[in-house]
């Protein structure tokens, strides 16, 4: 009785019938995918994983993993795909098991149709084929980052190159606004000359003339004399002489002359600058194009040219500083002959009040 029991019960228990699927393929060095389930009568559940490499971001591996469900029945296979993938958004895929093939039809975004054709295989092969995709991502990122060196390299010397022949350019320009500030500074000079030499000393003779007068009356010496002592004279040395020095020729020496040195000075030293940016830069384009295997893009610019821009930068700057020397020695000669002549026009002053001074009159 107990054995025919055990009999019913294995006839009536169900069947399990498990297996187990292992499948990857791909697009050569662009992508990898790898299948693998678990059909349990006829019930799918499984892992889709993807390495692959995305258009936008060429340089950078992807991975992409997520678990599917779906049926098995005999060779055909059907699993529903829940999340979008590299190869579909997501759906269904369909497809057929033939010995160590397998085919599946993915729809893709845009309705199409496509085939993947996944081969038998382990875990280890899907490694291996992913590990093929990297490398060769990383190799393509080594040849892509050592271009982008180069040409990152010759665009910085060439605007090096650029702010070097700007200032450079430049210096001219400011040579000639400091040599008319000096021109300006002579002009100035020059008149405060004459309104000593003819002004002021005209004056002087005017008064000698007039104490030369015999007789001379005291009304002659009060009045005449001590006015153009004290007063033309005496204007022509703290009014006229005196705004020429400290304001006319003041301002130029104080003012328009140091501002136009400063930017001359500005202009020098930005050259200076670039010229050091261009040793610098070579410097980083040689690195650089030793670094790139590939020999594109090529240096735009070799030594020798690079010492003829900076030999040539150098000449104009030993030209330019030996003028703006010359300008600024000429401006302090203007200034120094300015003092001069109003230390000239204070002796006259002096002399024309000792004189006066030391004169007699007769009469009222």
């Amino acid at each position: 009785m107990k054995l025919a029991i055990a009999l019913v019960l294995l006839l009536i228990a169900p069947v399990t019938l498990a297996s187990a699927y292992s499948y990857y393929g791909g697009g050569g060095a662009s992508y990898v995918i790898a299948l693998q389930w678990t059909t349990v009568n006829g019930v799918a559940h499984g892992q889709l994983s993807e390495v692959y490499i995305d258009a936008r971001d060429p340089y950078q591996v992807q991975g992409f993993s997520q678990a599917f469900a779906g049926t098995q029945d005999g060779p055909d296979v059907s699993f529903i795909i829940a999340q979008a993938s590299f190869l579909s958004s997501g759906t269904t895929w369909t497809g057929t098991l033939q010995g160590t093939t397998l085919r599946l039809t993915i729809p893709a975004a845009n309705g199409t149709l496509s085939t993947l054709t996944l081969q038998s295989g382990s875990a280890q092969d899907y490694n291996r084929a992913a590990a093929h995709i990297e490398g060769a991502v990383a190799a393509a990122k080594n040849r892509h980052d050592q271009q982008v060196a180069v040409a990152n390299a010759n665009h910085d010397l060439e605007a090096a190159i650029a702010n070097l022949q700007a200032s450079i350019a430049a210096l001219p320009r400011s040579v000639t606004k400091l040599s008319q500030d000096v021109a300006d500074l002579k002009t100035k000079a020059q008149a405060m000359q004459r309104d000593y030499s003819q002004a002021m000393r005209g004056h002087y003779d005017k008064l000698l003339k007039a104490a030369n007068a015999t007789p001379l009356s005291c009304y002659e010496l009060r009045v005449d004399i001590n006015y153009d002592l004290n007063t033309t004279l005496h204007y022509d040395l703290n009014t006229t002489l005196a705004y020429d020095l400290n304001t006319n020729i003041a301002y130029d020496l104080k003012t328009n002359v140091p501002y136009d040195v400063a930017v001359y000075e500005h202009q020098v030293e930005a050259a200076k600058q670039a010229i050091d940016q261009i040793g610098m830069g070579f410097q980083r384009l040689q690195a650089a194009v030793a670094a790139n295997a590939s020999g594109t893009p090529a240096p735009e610019y070799d030594e020798a040219s690079v010492k003829t821009i900076i030999h040539s930068a150098n000449r104009q700057l030993a030209g330019s500083d030996l003028q703006a020397q010359a300008l600024q020695g000429e401006a302090q000669s203007y200034q120094q002959a300015a003092q001069q002549v109003y230390q000239q026009g204070k002796a006259l002053f002096a002399r024309a009040r000792a004189f006066v001074s030391s004169l007699s009159c007769t009469g009222e």
